[in-house]
């Protein structure tokens, strides 16, 4: 098998050669032969065939990651240091590392696998997961629910909205929202792509209000890793095309999907739990109050005093717990009604 590999791989894959046995790193390295010439489904049938060299059956790759005799951990420990000693320079950004983390589908024996992402379909699709958390444009998923509720069996919204105030008390907590004036100034043609594009202060002021714990969670590096991907106007005007999005008045495109998805959600028993950020200069705890009217099949909602609208950057600890706790809840429900 050696005469398939570069000699260069060949040295890296052998620094992790004391985490096997003989035979099952001659697997490992299949595996990894695999992954490199397999341009369509990295399934198991796919990965075997392209291993025909070892002259194995599907079953015996599905026992090597199944029953799982080699330690995981140790295995990850040994790829970050081979990837901070070969790749150090090109991964520091802002004087920290940048790591992105990209999810691999995985084959039907994945319930004896650790650490790795599983869906809860036989399709393998992100789409159909259990539950759909949403944040920011969070509206677009609660859309999405709301027209294809036979695919969703839990909803998290979290500082975000599926509807907009008709109401008197609505239109009041909404006019008592500090930030919906400055909303207002992006939606002029000429000060609004100024402030938004050329000076880049729609980003700056958003991480500013949507913070709370600023001098805890909004460090210079932080900061600086949010603005990093705008760095030119061209990179901001998506930023400019987002925020003019923002339903202010009736009669626009997304009030009236918001008008439809409010109308899809209404009464809605799919299990489902606010958290949210009552510091949020925009989304005003009214709106918890009207997703609780129209999901009535709502845990109590986790209201956190101490963060804004990036609750996950404000408290992310308590927001974690907040999520592990509704999916618990969930489940116990769904045990119930099958019972």
């Amino acid at each position: 098998m050696n005469t398939f590999f570069p000699v260069y791989l060949l040295s890296i894959l052998s620094e992790f050669r004391q985490y096997f046995s003989k035979p099952n790193f001659e697997y490992f390295k299949a595996y990894v032969w695999a992954m490199m010439i397999n341009t369509g489904s990295k399934c198991m049938t796919n990965t075997a065939q392209a291993c025909f060299f070892l002259g194995k059956h599907i079953s015996s790759f599905e026992r090597f990651l199944s029953e799982n005799k080699w330690d995981l951990y140790a295995i990850r420990r040994q790829l970050v240091e081979i990837l901070l000693r070969k790749l150090y320079p090109l991964l520091m950004i802002h004087d920290a590392l940048l790591g992105i983390y990209d999810t691999t589908l995985v084959a039907k024996a994945s319930k004896q696998m650790v650490a790795i992402q599983k869906w809860h379909n036989s399709t393998q699709n992100a789409d159909q997961s259990r539950a759909i958390i949403g944040h920011q444009w969070g509206i677009i998923g609660l859309a999405c629910a709301a027209r294809h509720k036979e695919r969703f069996s839990g909803l998290v919204p979290m500082n975000t909205t599926g509807f907009l105030p008709r109401s008197r008390s609505g239109f009041r907590a909404l006019a008592g929202a500090r930030a919906v004036p400055y909303l207002w100034l992006y939606k002029t043609p000429w000060l609004g792509k100024k402030m938004a594009v050329d000076w880049n202060l729609f980003l700056r002021f958003a991480m500013t209000l949507g913070i709370h714990n600023r001098g805890r969670q909004l460090t210079e590096k932080a900061l600086a890793g949010y603005l990093y991907p705008f760095q030119r106007p061209r990179d901001r005007a998506a930023i400019l095309a987002s925020v003019r999005q923002v339903p202010m008045a009736p009669f626009t495109a997304v009030w009236r999907m918001l008008w439809r998805t409010e109308k899809a959600l209404s009464g809605w028993d799919v299990p489902a739990r606010c958290i949210w950020g009552t510091r949020d200069p925009v989304f005003v705890p009214w709106f918890v109050q009207r997703f609780e009217e129209l999901l009535p099949n709502h845990m109590e909602s986790l209201l956190i005093p101490t963060a804004s609208h990036f609750l996950q950057d404000d408290e992310p600890g308590i927001v974690t717990r907040g999520i592990r706790e509704f999916m618990a809840w969930a489940e116990n429900q769904r045990k119930v009604k099958a019972a």
